[in-house]
């Protein structure tokens, strides 16, 4: 049997680490599939497990010079697991932070002191200091190395393990093996400015702070998603025969009713069945006011109600809440690459190998070419640029230059209620000439039905039916649709009819266009202009001026046919979103393409279209068909972004460049989209592409300094300029360079926070 699952791994650094690991579990036989992110320091793991084992993979991981610290499968959470996978991760982190912490200042400690007082420690002190250090401090980065070194992989720890080995055996040689180099440790001193033991030390201290600030500005890039989560629920209230009871997570199904009282969290999602309040969503969707719920209104798990108890039945369990939807889109976007990420990725696993002929070669022109200093070998300055070029070259700039600001971006937008699926996403945001937006639920304000406007107009012709009679024969159908119009017919015919519904004895769904089906023996149908086509029916030329009207008001027409005659036109709408003018302006501001596409009549459409100023209308198009609009535009050479809300724009979200699910609602239109938003807020729009600029920005930079940084420092250090004006690198600089290359790199991706 598959297994699918994420494993958290401790001692990743740079993308040579995720080769290497990579490398290592794909020898296993039984794993099939492998995903490894340094930016989340996890690997995504498919195995076979009658073949291999989690203990297998853990230590295969473990001879790689790695710790897997935790394995955990993400389509097994509930609700409290997704919380406490997020909070286990943390907790791992500043265990992490806390043992590296601990080394660099147990190193730091003794690398002072030999330092301050070198005389105290005498040759034989300071090489015993030195040792201790480059065991416990650069220990683990030398057995990650020779392990990747088996796999036929370079790494940075490959780069700072030949370095400081390099130094730290040549001064034991130097120091008690002056016979067989001829060399002695005072002359060093000449060219070093310190004995090379304090060298050494001082190296593996400074790339143990590096890691340390790397590691810890990492983990605050994660605290969005930790925010995100807030405190896990372990327990509801739930309201039986014989009343309330308290009960764990685990106990409740679909269909509970439970009471949720003021200041607790919302346990699971579902719907509010009785009562009113206001709920804080701002951790899950970023609307920072109180959002009012009411009968019927959505609850989303891990929310708070901040006012009156009410009553819910839970519609949502285990992996298919809201939250875990959230926590595992973001998770699973944070270890996705953009092709620019891929490309550098490449490029860093060739340059260790370049850096290693770069070093090798420097070492042999300043042995050959070097004039030092009268009784220094030339071989203490090839070795010493040779070092420093092992030092000062810094793969981990390069590698961690994009999924830094990948993870900052991504888990910042989550914050506001902005799913972003994958990092490839980011890149395309930023190409859209052309934005496509849906109608209705899109532009106008879906949500709870008392939002929406129904006009319901009896056809003046008709003799023997009244308006009761006609809304029975269609509130009776439209009970078997889920659709939010059958909902607002029936809640109507409830209201109105002159009888009690019944069930409908026949009921099927016409795609695209309606309803069908025989109530009380009679045939009856619901649905949109195309079904009467698909009927046979004509529309009434009495209605056709209502039609009109109401088309032009903006609403969509629906007409009900009873026993072959349409009896009714229905016409439903709601009003505009407050901020869709505003927001369709700033997109035309900035040079977008903003098109309408809508299934409506061409007069509901051109009424929404002028209302918001749009000026390309595309009316009348059946679901289908807006596949084939989107990939129009495409062929005329646009780069298209599509928002939709519902089940009929699900094609066209995933033909369009970038497709946007406005409402999570919607699990089909959100699973075909590259983006989701969790509130329909349009304002999210222009937040996505501030976003996508800004991240663009950010990785260019990183890219731009890392390339530059690496172009630079690697020829100074290996000695190009000594020659000219006589400016050389010594290691402690160069490792000095390298850390701090990786720390700016991170820190211009923190400022996304911002």
């Amino acid at each position: 049997m598959q297994q699918n699952l994420t494993l958290h791994i401790h001692g990743m650094t740079c993308a040579g680490c995720e080769q290497t690991i990579r490398q290592g579990l794909e020898q296993l036989d039984g794993v099939e599939e492998v995903a490894v992110s340094v930016s989340t320091n996890d690997a995504q793991v498919a195995f076979d497990d009658s073949t291999t084992s989690l203990d297998t993979i853990a230590r295969q991981i473990g001879r790689l010079g790695y710790r897997m610290v935790h394995a955990e499968s993400f389509e097994g959470f509930d609700h409290t697991s997704a919380m406490t996978y997020v909070a286990r991760l943390g907790g791992q982190a500043k265990s992490a932070l806390t043992w590296l912490g601990a080394r660099t200042i147990f190193c730091a400690a003794l690398t002072l002191a030999m330092w301050l007082i070198p005389d105290r420690f005498g040759i034989d002190g300071l090489a015993i200091c030195s040792t201790v250090v480059l065991i416990i401090g650069g220990g683990p980065m030398i057995m990650r190395a020779v392990k990747a070194f088996g796999l036929g992989s370079l790494t940075m720890d490959t780069l700072v393990s030949v370095g400081t080995l390099s130094a730290w055996g040549y001064s034991i040689l130097a120091a008690y093996g002056r016979s067989t180099l001829g060399l002695d440790l005072a002359r060093q001193a000449d060219v070093f400015n310190t004995p090379y033991f304090v060298t050494v030390a001082t190296l593996i201290t400074i790339v143990l702070l590096g890691r340390l600030i790397e590691q810890w500005a990492q983990f605050s890039s994660q605290s969005a998603v930790r925010k995100l989560v807030g405190q896990p629920v372990a327990e509801a209230t739930r309201i039986g025969p014989g009343g309330d009871e308290v009960v764990a997570l685990d106990a409740v199904v679909v269909g509970d009713r439970l009471r949720v009282k003021s200041g607790q969290r919302v346990p699971l999602d579902g719907t509010v069945v009785a009562g009113s309040t206001e709920v804080d969503e701002s951790l899950l969707t970023g609307e920072s006011l109180p959002v009012p719920k009411t009968v019927d209104s959505r609850l989303i798990g891990g929310s708070i109600n901040l006012a009156e108890p009410v009553e819910m039945v839970v519609t949502h369990l285990n992996h298919q809440g809201v939250l875990h939807q959230v926590v595992s889109l973001v998770l699973s976007a944070q270890r996705s690459k953009p092709p620019v990420q891929r490309l550098a990725d490449e490029w860093s696993k060739r340059f260790v190998m370049g850096v290693f002929a770069v070093a090798l070669l420097t070492f042999i022109l300043w042995t050959l070419f070097a004039k030092p200093p009268q009784g220094v070998a030339a071989e203490v300055i090839a070795l010493n640029r040779m070092v420093s070029v092992l030092m000062i070259a810094c793969p981990c700039a390069l590698g961690l230059a994009t999924p830094v600001a990948v993870v900052m971006a991504i888990s910042q937008v989550a914050r506001q209620g902005i799913l972003v699926k994958q990092a490839a996403s980011l890149e395309q945001l930023v190409q859209i000439d052309t934005v496509v937006f849906d109608k209705t639920g899109t532009l106008t304000a879906g949500g709870g039905l008392d939002k929406y406007h129904i006009d319901f107009v009896m056809n003046p012709d008709l003799v023997g039916m009244t308006r009761q009679d006609a809304l029975f024969y269609l509130g009776s159908l439209e009970q078997g649709s889920p659709h939010p119009f059958a909902r607002l017919i029936t809640r109507m015919a409830h209201n109105e009819a002159n009888r009690g519904l019944v069930s409908p004895d026949e009921f099927r769904t016409v795609d695209r266009e309606g309803i069908g089906g025989k109530v009380d023996g009679v045939n009856v149908w619901c649905g949109n202009q195309y079904l009467l086509d698909t009927v046979g029916v004509a529309i009434p030329d009495s209605l056709k001026p209502d039609g009109q009207r109401l088309s032009r008001m903006g609403r969509s027409l629906v007409y009900g046919v009873v026993d072959g005659q349409v009896v009714a036109l229905v016409g439903i709408g709601t009003a505009l979103r407050n901020e869709a003018a505003d927001v369709i302006a700033t997109l035309k501001s900035k040079g977008h393409h903003v098109v309408l596409l809508t299934g409506d009549m061409a007069e509901a459409g051109q009424a929404v279209a002028d209302a918001l100023g749009i000026a390309e209308v595309i009316s009348n198009v059946a679901p289908d068909e807006k596949r084939e609009v989107i990939k129009t535009l495409q062929d005329e050479g646009k780069r298209v972004m599509m928002l939709g809300d519902g089940l009929n724009d699900a094609v066209a979200l995933a033909q369009a460049d970038v497709g946007v699910a406005v409402d999570m609602t919607s699990d089909i239109a959100a699973m075909s989209s590259d983006v989701a938003f969790l509130t329909p807020k349009l304002s999210n729009v222009l937040a996505l592409f501030t976003l996508a600029q800004r991240t663009r920005r950010v990785i260019r930079q990183n890219l731009m300094f890392a390339f530059a940084y690496n172009v630079v420092a690697i020829p100074v250090a290996a000695g190009v300029l000594v020659p000219v004006i006589g400016v050389s690198v010594n290691p402690m600089v160069a490792g000095l360079a390298m850390a701090a290359s990786s720390i700016i790199v991170i820190f211009n991706s923190l400022k996304l926070r911002l």
